[in-house]
């Protein structure tokens, strides 16, 4: 094979050997775990990187093809070309690029299934640069979607800097991960010494997963938190927007007195259900009432004043709920919002996810409300990267 084409076969296989290096300091069960919302795992970045390649292989080979039949002459120069090409470009990730459909995981395939895929696409790019070989690829010039115009030459070195663009995208992942496993060590070893194993949370927690519902709710911990809360405030009387199966309403409720309400409002019937078994269980049936429907359409109903007002739904309506929880919550109430970090994304500007817009409208309207004095804390732990937002109303 001519010597510019060895080269770069060469740095392809060298830059496939680097991601399967640093995708082994990745622990196997993690490989297709998230590392946080609107994440790739390591198994989807290895698929991304086969469906790219598994395309480029056959465009490859139809442009060497349709450029051999046309006649493009001989390469005759034997200096290295590698120096030549500008890999930074592809290198820079301070500018995000969203996968085209064809090159969007599936987040379906096994880390074996996706490395075998990589691996096979990768000996398709091979081929096809085994039938250029003699060929001048400086003359064969096809549009990318990103750089431009660029020859074979770079074309095949785009494969390669390509995948290490998405190595750093691993590094990222596997950094991520095991941070979030020492946030989990630390809530688990904060549980163990401060929040009790305690049998009715634990059933609740087992009812839930037994019915299929999200593993979403808050962590023991924070649930501890919440009740903190309650008991601060004095609470009597707790609106809980977001009910899912009842966890975080067992630990508020445990907060109230004997003669205290909670009305919790929930969205969908089988969570519904399920919490009002789970609070029926923990003997709390007489404190706290399940309402039935979304919570846009429950909440004109609802009758305060209330203590506190914690809030753990569909993030696009935050704003909304706050709004609608301001004039029932009493003067020196609280309303606590959970999940308002969104993983960091909160910052993002320019997100199109409806859950960080969501976040950032609330924090626009905490801003401009002259009633309430606000803060956020950021929150690592068992549920990842997030936070909660306090507010207390003047």
């Amino acid at each position: 094979m001519h010597s510019r084409l060895t080269e770069l076969v060469s740095f392809l296989d060298r830059r496939q050997r680097e991601l399967a290096a640093i995708l082994r300091t990745i622990p196997e069960a993690e490989r297709r775990t998230v590392p946080g919302p609107g994440r790739w795992s390591a198994t989807d970045v290895v698929e991304h990187l086969a469906l790219v390649e598994r395309l480029l292989a056959g465009r490859f080979t139809a442009w060497i093809a349709k450029a051999r039949a046309e006649g493009i002459p001989a390469e005759h120069d034997t200096s290295p070309i590698l120096p030549a090409i500008d890999t930074a470009r592809v290198l820079d990730r301070t500018t995000r690029v969203a996968a085209s459909e064809p090159g969007r995981p599936t987040g379906t395939l096994t880390y074996e299934d996706a490395w075998r895929a990589l691996t096979e696409a990768r000996a398709g790019i091979k081929r096809a640069i085994e039938t250029a070989d003699g060929l001048a690829l400086s003359d064969i010039v096809r549009p990318h979607s990103v750089l431009g115009p660029i020859t074979m030459y770079e074309w095949i070195a785009f494969v390669g800097s390509h995948t290490a663009r998405h190595a750093a995208q691993v590094v990222e992942i596997a950094t991520a991960l095991a941070a979030r496993r020492h946030w989990t060590a630390v809530d688990a070893y904060i549980a163990d010494r401060l929040v009790p194993s305690d049998p009715v949370l634990e059933d609740a927690l087992a009812a839930s997963a037994a019915a299929g519902l999200p593993d979403i709710q808050v962590a023991p911990n924070q649930g501890r938190l919440l009740q903190i809360f309650a008991r601060m405030v004095g609470a009597r009387a707790i609106l809980e927007i977001g009910t899912l199966g009842g966890y975080s309403t067992i630990w508020l409720a445990r907060a109230l007195p004997p003669d205290g309400r909670l009305v919790t409002l929930e969205a969908d019937p089988k969570h519904a259900d399920v919490a009002r078994a789970n609070v029926a269980r923990a003997g709390l049936a007489g404190v706290v009432e399940v309402r039935l429907g979304r919570a846009l359409d429950t909440l004109p109903g609802v009758a305060g004043p209330f203590d506190l007002v914690f809030i753990d739904a569909d993030k696009p309506n935050i704003p909304e709920y706050f709004r609608r929880a301001l004039p029932l919550t009493r003067p020196g109430g609280v309303i606590i919002v959970d999940n308002v970090i969104r993983d960091g994304a909160v910052v993002d500007a320019a997100s199109s996810d409806a859950n960080v817009i969501g976040v950032r409208q609330l924090n626009d309207l905490l801003a401009g409300e002259a009633g309430v004095t606000a803060t956020t804390l950021q929150t690592v732990g068992v549920k990842g990267y997030d936070g909660l937002t306090i507010a207390i109303k003047d």
